[in-house]
C-alpha cells in the first residue's frame, strides 16, 4: 500500500492503523465481531465500505444466478423424459 520506498516509521504507523501489530487471535476476534455486526471494513481498492461494493454488485449477481438456473432447467427438464422408473 505504501510502496517499496516507504520509511520504516510509515510502515509501523500503517500496521498500527490496520491493527496488524496485534496478536493474530485478537485480529481474528475483531474481524468476526465486526462481520457479525455487518461491518465488512473498508475496500482498499475503491476506498469505500465493502458493504456498499457488495450491494452495488448484487443486482448483477442475481441476474447471473437466475440465468444459470434457467440454463440448468432448460437442460435438465427435457432429460427427465429419458429416465425410466424402476
Amino acid at each position: 500500500m505504501l510502496g517499496e520506498g516507504a520509511a520504516p516509521g510509515q510502515v509501523a504507523q500503517l500496521r498500527h492503523a490496520l491493527g496488524l501489530d496485534l496478536p493474530l487471535h485478537t485480529q481474528y476476534g475483531r474481524y468476526v465481531w465486526q462481520v457479525a455486526h455487518g461491518d465488512f471494513g473498508q475496500s482498499f481498492k475503491f476506498q469505500v465500505p465493502v458493504r456498499r461494493v457488495i450491494f452495488e454488485r448484487y443486482p448483477a449477481t442475481l441476474q447471473l444466478a437466475f440465468l444459470g438456473l434457467v440454463v440448468c432447467a432448460t437442460i435438465a427438464i427435457p432429460s427427465l423424459s429419458f429416465v425410466r422408473p424402476r
